[in-house]
């Protein structure tokens, strides 16, 4: 099966899938989603469902799914057939839940969340802000089986496909969580770095994982006297880290198919040997 590489440019653009032996772009607009045909550069379906400003977007692990988001609801489409499904709601005036980062589960049956919850009762003039939380959602039920507090507000998410039960999730710091249990502890110090290693700065926003792809997920960091990129297998679990060998301020990078390089993008796109960290 072919596949593109692509890389997100602004908080608004999705991610490509596969299907069919082709590839697709997957566009957010403001009241719609639009299909890009990669070969044609022509959008060939435009699927209304919902009116929001959509500034996240997970694909379902088998990639029949893509979830879309904003800060208070999650728009499911079903991207075999090309249909707007459904909205899952998080906010209400009582329970005010803001989506902060956001996966599905390997096994397509929960929302992987992290959210900011602000509880208010009636006729109380007094809000209960609570600690950043982890929420598991039941999608088939439309129900929350469980949270749990994190450390911080994790932005960015990473299931792992070897074990269901642990994702790798950034904030402050990465941290592995075992979300069966609620238990979680430092993958790796960003900006709490262990005693020797520099700060390093993340940027944990954009998604760059799509169906069917090799598993490699990566993000560039900066520490006070250089780059690199953060990669997790989601194969194996296994975090590394390369140096690179020189500093370009940027917004996010994808691995290319053959697993080679790593390609990032701000103003101008680049291209680095994911061995070496050098620049092609």
């Amino acid at each position: 099966m072919k596949k593109t590489i692509l890389i997100m440019v602004c908080c608004v653009l999705g991610l490509g899938g596969m299907a069919l032996a082709k590839d697709y772009l997957y566009i957010p607009t403001n009241n719609a989603l639009q299909i890009v045909d990669c070969e044609t550069d022509a959008v060939i379906h435009t699927i209304p469902g919902y009116n929001a400003y959509i500034y996240q977007q997970f694909f379902s692990e088998d990639g029949s799914m893509l979830y879309l988001n904003d800060w208070r609801n999650i728009y499911a489409f079903d991207i075999k057939a090309n249909q707007f499904v459904a909205t899952y709601p998080f906010f209400s005036d009582l329970n005010r839940v803001v989506l902060m980062g956001n996966a599905a589960s390997v096994d397509g049956k929960y929302f992987i969340l992290s959210c900011q919850i602000t509880k208010k009762r009636l006729n109380i003039p007094r809000l209960n802000v609570l600690p950043p939380q982890m929420v598991i959602y039941d999608i088939k039920k439309r129900e929350i089986v469980k949270s749990f507090e994190t450390p911080s507000v994790l932005p960015m998410i990473i299931t792992l496909r070897n074990d269901p039960n642990i994702v790798y999730a950034v904030g402050i710091d990465m941290y592995k969580i075992n979300i069966s249990t609620g238990e979680v502890t430092t993958a790796v110090g960003l900006l709490n770095p262990a005693e020797g290693e520099e700060p390093k700065n993340f940027l944990p926003i954009w998604n760059m994982i799509s169906p069917g792809d090799h598993g490699l997920w990566s993000g560039p960091y900066y520490t006070p006297t250089k780059m690199g990129y953060l990669l997790v297998d989601r194969n194996t679990g296994e975090i590394s880290t390369v140096d690179a060998d020189s500093v370009e301020l940027l917004y996010s990078s994808t691995v290319s198919p053959d697993k080679k390089y790593i390609y990032s993008v701000m103003d101008e796109i680049y291209k680095t040997d994911i061995t070496t960290g050098k620049k092609n």
